[in-house]
């Protein structure tokens, strides 16, 4: 099944492909060659708009649904892309896609492959699968594909080429960022992001995981629960981390002794100071200062 659609197309319907000379170009140069742009495009109210492929992609496809709805089929199993997600489809993998009937997708699409290209999908979907991602509108991420599609449809400039492939991963990331939003704030409410501004504000003392729970009423399993998800790391593991990058502050810009600066961070002994400070930061406090 070819794609279907109205002879005249989508109205406001832009694409550009990639020509193979240029493309040849940036696989072999080592600042594109990890994740580059075959194909790229937005289709407007989409209506009648389908695809089959038998045999699958050679590239990855990333298809950003911001109005409407549609449908996607990967392995015989059917699911539905609707406004505000996004799917990503792997290369040389049967799939079939297609607008919603009665209520036609508007999708931002993109053909991508690369070294790391492979890394990157598992990022963004972290938990496998083919099922959408939710993520929200992002003026920001739509104004960037934009100026995605303005520097490489400029055929054969190596400049532009560079600037839109260096630009690409955060434009991939955007859509990761709004995955974490959507997962850990249902509400405005981020108890997470709180505790992270009350232990900024204890980093010249300690300070106790229970405390941290009570501060934002949660309790100690789930709070760490909650903030090993978000941060990848332990609350206390955490306040340690920021203690030890307060310190850096003092070693760079004041003269303090590291006596001084121990006691300034809530130590009172210095040696337990920097046996912490070479655990987080690698070299001890004196080596960070002469550096």
């Amino acid at each position: 099944m070819k794609a279907t659609h109205k002879k005249e197309g989508f109205q406001g319907q832009k694409s550009y492909i990639m020509p193979t000379s240029t493309l040849k170009k940036a696989m072999s140069n080592p600042l594109c060659k990890s994740l580059y742009i075959t194909d790229i495009g937005y289709f407007p109210n989409a209506q009648f708009h389908s695809r089959e492929r038998k045999k699958g992609c050679k590239q990855y496809i990333l298809i950003y649904c911001t109005k409407g709805e549609g449908w996607y089929s990967v392995n015989e199993e059917k699911y539905t892309l609707k406004a505000n997600q996004l799917m990503i489809l792997p290369p040389q993998k049967a799939h079939k896609y297609g607008a919603d009937e009665h209520n036609p997708w508007s999708i931002y699409w993109i053909h991508f492959a690369g070294d790391n290209a492979a890394t990157i999908v598992h990022h963004l979907q972290r938990n496998g699968g083919y099922e959408a991602i939710n993520t929200k509108h992002n003026e920001e991420r739509n104004i960037l594909f934009n100026k995605l599609f303005s520097l490489l449809e400029i055929a054969d400039n190596m400049d532009n080429m560079l600037d839109a492939y260096l630009s690409f991963p955060y434009y991939l990331i955007s859509f990761r960022q709004s995955v974490l939003k959507e997962n850990n704030l249902q509400n405005d409410y981020n108890p997470i992001d709180q505790s992270i501004a009350f232990m900024k504000t204890k980093l010249n003392t300690s300070v106790a995981l229970k405390e941290l729970a009570d501060h934002v009423s949660l309790s100690v399993s789930h709070y760490s629960t909650l903030f090993q998800q978000k941060t990848n790391n332990s609350p206390i593991n955490y306040f340690l981390f920021l203690k030890m990058q307060y310190a850096c502050q003092y070693l760079e810009n004041t003269s303090l002794s590291i006596k001084q600066i121990a006691a300034e961070i809530g130590y009172d002994d210095p040696f337990h100071f920097s046996r912490t400070f070479k655990n987080v930061i690698g070299v001890s406090p004196k080596g960070f200062r002469g550096r």
